[in-house]
């Protein structure tokens, strides 16, 4: 059944217990070209907090899901893993075609391309195809750029069943109730450098929190010589990549900062409030992804952020960053809710935040001080 023959069948609101999950919203005139894999159930549109969503027309589908109400985090873990890989996959082959077909959301300052919508499409369609039941948020969930679809005859290269090597490499499972458990996706961290061919900046993120807490995230380097894909469960296990770091010393605290003027703000001025004379240095990069990365990896001390941003762009950092013992707050110190969104301000990020590993609580007292300076 095409998309636009399933959008005429009786709407219904949802209880949250049902299995939600957030799928392909598109323009009317995309809905209508949109053909399905047929082992993907044709979904009902409805609406959930304020967003477009798409919830399966056979409840059966999730039956299993919701005879117990309970979700594998490992296995969620593996095919965000997965996910994200066949984003990028999807990231890197527009970029071979030179069709980017690059456009903005608003005011020529939120771009977006057909590798954002395409890695998009391949990354909820695993996703629905695993019938996890939980809730999963994407940024281009509400895109209206007309691309035409991945086959997602794609998917089919990702086994259906977790494999072995994994769950011994986590050490066990842990299962969550499907109503607490939220995904965030950025199909295409740094879509800006990614128009400017500033491919070092480029994920493809996956952060899976449970009541509103980042315990896993998962980020994608699409474009490395050999892509790497890093990941974190806390309490559970890591890839080998962040099982071996060294951490430098420095006399200065090295610290990461956004690399555009409209997302930047006055962050020298905040940093030299909140540091009170320490010394430090500020390091403009592209890409939530890539700076919380920064901090992960310990080529960075912190991770400042002082104007709002989206949530899916720090879920899957933060979820890796905990796992691995740092900490990341708003620059008041409140923690971060991840869980479902009311609408769409509960998306944002609205007190600007640090990420750190190492001397949280020190840093936060300065930026706590600096932001009531700010907010006067």
């Amino acid at each position: 059944m095409r998309l636009h023959a399933a959008a005429h069948l009786y709407r219904q609101s949802v209880n949250r217990s049902f299995c939600v999950e957030k799928l392909f919203s598109r323009s009317r005139h995309h809905r209508s070209s949109l053909s399905w894999s047929a082992s993907i159930t044709p979904p009902i549109i409805t609406s959930f907090a304020g967003f477009h969503s798409q919830i399966p027309n056979s409840i059966h589908s999730c039956a299993a899901k919701m005879a117990t109400g309970k979700v594998s985090l490992r296995d969620l873990l593996y095919y965000s893993i997965k996910a994200a890989e066949l984003g990028g996959n999807q990231v890197r082959d527009v970029v071979q075609s030179g069709v980017l077909e690059t456009t903005y959301k608003e005011r020529n300052v939120d771009p977006v391309t057909v590798g954002d919508i395409r890695s998009h499409q391949v990354m909820v369609g695993l996703f629905q195809r695993q019938k996890f039941g939980v809730t999963i948020i994407s940024e281009e969930d509400d895109s209206t750029k007309p691309v035409e679809p991945v086959d997602l005859a794609v998917l089919d290269v990702v086994a259906k069943h977790v494999p072995e090597d994994f769950v011994q490499q986590v050490g066990g499972d842990e299962e969550a109730s499907v109503g607490d458990v939220t995904v965030w996706i950025d199909p295409l961290d740094a879509t800006q450098e990614y128009t400017e061919g500033l491919y070092e900046f480029v994920q493809v993120m996956v952060g899976i929190a449970v009541k509103g807490r980042p315990v896993a995230g998962v980020l994608h380097r699409p474009f490395l010589k050999t892509p790497i894909t890093y990941w974190a469960w806390e309490n559970h296990g890591m890839c080998p990549e962040l099982k071996s770091l060294r951490r430098p010393e420095r006399d200065f605290l090295k610290i990461v900062m956004s690399r555009t003027a409209s997302h930047a703000g006055n962050v020298l001025g905040f940093t030299q409030t909140a540091l009170a004379g320490r010394k430090f240095e500020l390091v403009p990069r592209g890409g939530a992804g890539d700076k919380l990365l920064q901090v992960i990896l310990g080529d960075a001390d912190a991770y400042l952020h002082i104007t709002k941003i989206k949530k899916w762009d720090l879920c899957a950092g933060h979820g890796i960053l905990r796992a691995l013992g740092g900490c990341l707050t708003m620059l008041d110190g409140d923690e971060i809710n991840y869980s479902p969104p009311k609408d769409k301000q509960e998306v944002l990020v609205h007190k600007g935040f640090i990420g750190t590993f190492g001397g949280h609580d020190w840093l936060v007292a300065g930026t706590r001080k600096a932001y009531a300076e700010m907010k006067k």
